[in-house]
């Protein structure tokens, strides 16, 4: 072996060295690259979509102030049932009076006194007859007793008085109740159209981390490919069999990949930030590609179901009925109001003020037959209200159907875009491919490779961001539809 080794020629054992530190390099790029996926796989949690819009749903505050309304719109339902509630009303008074009044009463039977008098001293058996009957009555008594005196007024005066109502009939109540139960609705529905704008939200900075994330992979997979050329070059260099040329262009060609990874990596944190700041919680975890959702053939289904389910749709059509309630609430003002009272006091009792403790009970019926028109502005004013929220339905409609058409046309455009980069992807390969055979056989040079090297590169990052916005725009094709999970397969059959 040393005997046939000694036999090569200068340059054949430059070839035979410099085989071997490509080997070497080469094995080297392996575990640098395999460095670079493993520390960029595990080194945080990664955040799924799905745990991201829940996630959403749970601290974002402006649907927590959208729920907040919900609230507000029992207490109005409760509000409007309390028109059927019974109401007690206990009231004390306690009055001072700058003096007391009061009548003094003489004794009726007093100007008979003489007369039984006079009865009695010429009656001998009369006297008698007390004496022996000392219980008997005596008239004289009576006739002898003085005034009394009557209290009309005291001068410390204490009152205390219950008042219960219930109403039997007023015509507003029931349309009182329909409004209460449509602003219930309304108050829901503003949640889902808060979920659904944020859902639009949440997709753009998703999709945008995720973006960013494959960029950083695709670098860092170009930063160990001009690694491979730089060790390669320093290679060829040691062993006589390259240029110091083409050595500085691998090494700036290194530094360019190395830029690009560290620009791909802030570019990516800073995504994270921002998605981070969106859902209110730390930057701590990574985002992965959401999984592919079917895409129909054409947006009529899409349309269809957008327009029985999409949350403004249903606004337009919960501000209609509103109206219609306003309306018939108006109109039932014209109708009497029924009322069942009873009253019952305890006061002092005086000679006018009647006895401690009275009681009433009253039925009272109360009709307002002209209002000066309030009723009849107010009911033109619902209407003319309700006529201009169906014309803005129809406008939302036709929103409806120019988004979703937009967002089609939009989903169909970046299909045809990762059609025509992965045929750039392929072509760029290929190219590769010859270019580092012509070089081989000497028909090309380390310039040609590093720009066919930088043609597959650009054509990978394209292929990848056009994969990602077809999938950020099929997710918003089915928000747009307002289409839940479940619905999704159905709509794409």
């Amino acid at each position: 072996m040393k005997q046939r080794a000694a036999n090569h020629t200068p340059a054949q054992r430059r070839t035979h060295s410099w085989t071997q530190h490509t080997a070497n390099t080469t094995a080297m790029c392996a575990l640098l690259f395999a460095a670079f996926v493993a520390d960029n796989a595990s080194a945080q949690r990664v955040l799924s979509y799905e745990e991201a819009y829940h996630m959403m749903l749970e601290t974002n505050r402006d649907i927590s102030i959208a729920q907040r309304s919900i609230e507000d719109a029992e207490i109005y339902r409760d509000q409007a049932r309390s028109v059927f509630a019974p109401t007690l009303n206990v009231t004390g008074q306690y009055t001072l009076n700058d003096s007391a009044i009061a009548l003094t009463q003489p004794n009726t039977y007093a100007p008979l006194s003489p007369y039984l008098d006079s009865v009695y001293d010429n009656d001998p058996d009369l006297q008698q007859f007390f004496a022996d009957n000392p219980d008997a009555f005596d008239a004289r008594e009576l006739a002898g007793q003085p005034g009394q005196d009557i209290t009309v007024r005291y001068r410390h005066d204490v009152r205390l008085s219950a008042t219960a109502s219930q109403i039997l009939y007023d015509g507003r109540a029931f349309p009182g109740l329909a409004i209460a139960r449509l602003q219930d609705a309304r108050a829901r529905n503003s949640v889902a159209i808060t979920e659904m704008q944020l859902k639009g939200a949440l997709g753009n900075y998703y999709f945008g981390a995720v973006r960013q994330q494959t960029m950083v992979r695709i670098t860092e997979e170009n930063l160990a490919t001009a690694e491979l050329t730089y060790l390669r070059a320093s290679a060829a260099v040691e062993t006589q069999t390259g240029t110091t040329f083409d050595q500085r262009r691998a090494e700036i060609g290194r530094l360019g990949a190395q830029r690009q990874v560290e620009n791909a990596r802030l570019a990516y944190q800073l995504s994270i930030q921002a998605l981070a700041a969106f859902l209110d919680i730390d930057p701590d975890f990574d985002v992965e590609e959401p999984p592919d959702l079917p895409v129909p053939a054409t947006v009529d289904p899409l349309i269809e179901y957008a327009m029985s389910e999409r949350p403004d749709l249903e606004a337009a059509d919960l501000a209609i009925e509103f109206d219609e309630a306003r309306a018939r609430e108006a109109r039932s003002r014209f109708h009497p109001t029924v009322i069942a009272q009873g009253n019952a006091a305890l006061q002092r009792a005086s000679s006018f003020g009647g006895e401690a403790f009275t009681w009433n009970i009253a039925v009272i019926a109360s009709w307002d037959i002209f209002d000066g028109g309030a009723r009849s502005r107010d009911r033109r004013r619902a209407e003319i209200s309700r006529s201009q929220n169906e014309t803005r339905r129809e406008q939302v409609e036709d929103t409806v159907r120019s988004e979703l058409r937009a967002a089609w046309l939009e989903t169909e455009s970046a299909r045809i875009t990762i059609a025509n980069a992965a045929s750039e992807l392929e072509l760029a390969e290929l190219n590769l491919e010859l270019t580092r055979e012509a070089l081989q056989l000497g028909a090309a040079g380390a310039l040609e490779v590093d720009a066919a090297q930088n043609q597959v590169f650009v054509a990978r990052l394209a292929l990848a961001d056009a994969r990602t916005v077809h999938r950020a725009h099929v997710y918003t094709l089915y928000r747009l539809a307002a289409a839940s999970q479940e619905a999704i397969a159905e709509i794409a059959r």
